[in-house]
């Protein structure tokens, strides 16, 4: 599984992915953020994947981030997946 740690930090809630992220880590990962109320914020950070999936990357950038629920700010991201949020015209806050 690569959600590997979910924590409190600064009035948010950081999620750690580690190993690898797929369609269904993806949604794993969706499953989480639709359980957060709307008002949270969320980190979910990619720091210690050794490999994302393109489609499941933008299967998460689209839906959890287009719909109505906690803000999340995605962390941690290769240059390949800073490009890929741009061809998607994305709009995420990136670190």
């Amino acid at each position: 599984m690569s959600i590997a740690e979910q924590r409190e930090e600064d009035g948010g809630t950081v999620i750690v992915l580690r190993g690898s992220f797929d369609a269904t880590e993806a949604h794993r990962l969706l499953d989480v953020l639709a359980r957060l109320p709307a008002s949270a914020r969320v980190s979910v950070d990619f720091h210690e994947t050794r490999l994302v999936d393109d489609c499941a990357f933008a299967m998460l950038a689209d839906q959890a981030i287009a719909e109505h629920g906690p803000t999340v700010e995605l962390v941690g991201l290769s240059r390949h997946l800073h490009r890929l949020l741009r061809y998607m015209a994305s709009s995420p806050v990136l670190h």
